[in-house]
């Protein structure tokens, strides 16, 4: 058992006794650990898994055409886009283990240059505060995803940068969690930083063992406690919101008077991937809730919980994320059919996929103040998902 598996069993948030019963009580679906007593299903049927590698090489292709020379993309002010570029170039199925293309050895070489004494990853702007974080842990991402020896002081100076931002304000509702920069804490934010702490767990560990020092972790106790406390403790629900502090207008009032929080699909997506990348149990309440949560608001119209389509690749990349790290296949629904969500939703990425003036598909989001409306972060989202979708399972 390493530090988080020990760390999660003394842990439980304020309101786990109340809705365990919930739980208990509510559940009508089968308690059975794997895949809810299905058998499990080798992944999408060839006919499917064509059709998403078709779509993921023309995504790719968009992607490389519009490249800059310096290995960004537009916009280039921070890392972001290269990152979310870069790591679908990096994860495309077609290309061989082992050996970088030019395009993704460009955007690697880009996110590196962005890489800060203090072992941040962002460009210097007014703006640098709110990002900090956000451009840190996708950079971690994606340059542990390249599996260059070159790049590790990189990941373990962004990963002591991560843990550095941490907030270890005991008195403070945002206490264990990472929030933009110095913004409070914000589970968008606290899911990209444990994903990224626990990509490079096994970097850290190698280095520390190397130079006989003590491994550069966070307080995964309090990452947990951050990330329990934005889980909806309403009778029957089990999902997620963006953080311990955000409301709802809508409803009643909490004994603090503060406005009932509705949760939210991407929301609960991050909280069930951050559980179980934290080593949580897939037993244990919290996830048995997200998981509820999204069994019995499952859609792929719109993520649910209010707001349209804004987000809405964000919401499928999450989603496809933590029902391949949760692994039940099909998602089990209580009073509807089961739904067959990999090939579901590998359907609908493709539908969504427009093709340019060349002929090459990519994707543009919904709404205009939604980062989705630039084409390159859109197509990146999409990108990804497919590739996820299109991965073998590993239950």
């Amino acid at each position: 058992m390493d530090d988080r598996q020990s760390s999660t069993v003394v842990h439980r948030p304020s309101s786990i006794v109340l809705w365990s019963i919930v739980l208990l009580g509510a559940l009508v679906l089968p308690a059975k650990p794997g895949f809810g007593g299905e058998e499990p299903m080798p992944g999408l049927d060839l006919s499917t898994k064509k059709d998403a590698l078709r779509a993921v090489d023309q995504g790719i292709q968009w992607l490389k055409a519009r490249q800059n020379a310096d290995g960004s993309w537009v916009p280039s002010w921070q890392p972001i886009a290269a990152v979310f570029a870069t790591r679908a170039i990096l994860r495309d199925p077609a290309r061989e283990r082992g050996k970088l293309d030019a395009s993704a050895a460009r955007g690697l070489e880009f996110i590196a240059s962005c890489a800060q004494k203090d072992g941040g990853f962002y460009r210097a702007t007014r703006l640098v505060g709110a990002s900090r974080n956000y451009n840190t842990a996708a950079s971690v991402l994606a340059l542990a995803g390249a599996h260059q020896d070159r790049y590790e002081p990189l990941i373990l100076a962004g990963r002591r940068f991560l843990v550095r931002l941490q907030n270890r304000d005991e008195n403070s509702e945002s206490f264990g969690g990472w929030g933009y920069g110095d913004s409070p804490g914000d589970l968008m934010m606290t899911a990209f930083a444990i994903e990224a702490l626990a990509a490079t767990q096994r970097i850290s560990t190698a280095d520390a063992e190397k130079n006989h020092t003590a491994p550069a972790d966070p307080d995964w106790t309090a990452a947990v406690a951050f990330v329990s406390r934005c889980q909806n403790p309403a009778a029957g629900d089990g999902g997620f919101f963006s953080d311990p502090g955000q409301g709802s207008a809508a409803g009643e009032s909490d004994e603090d008077d503060r406005p009932p929080r509705h949760s939210e699909g991407s929301a609960t997506a991050l909280g069930l991937a951050a559980l179980l990348e934290s080593n949580v149990a897939r037993t244990d309440p919290r996830v048995l809730g997200a998981i509820n949560w999204l069994r019995s608001s499952y859609t792929l119209d719109a993520p649910p919980g209010g707001g349209g389509r804004q987000g809405l690749y964000f919401y499928y990349y999450a989603l496809a994320r933590a029902l391949s790290l949760y692994g039940e296949e099909p998602l089990l629904r209580p009073g509807k059919p089961a739904a067959d969500w990999r090939r579901e939703l590998t359907i609908r990425v493709i539908s969504l996929q427009r093709a340019d003036p060349q002929g090459i598909g990519y994707w543009v989001g919904y709404r205009a103040q939604s980062a989705e409306r630039d084409p390159v972060i859109a197509t990146a989202y999409c990108v990804l998902t497919l590739e996820t979708l299109a991965d073998e399972p590993q239950y």
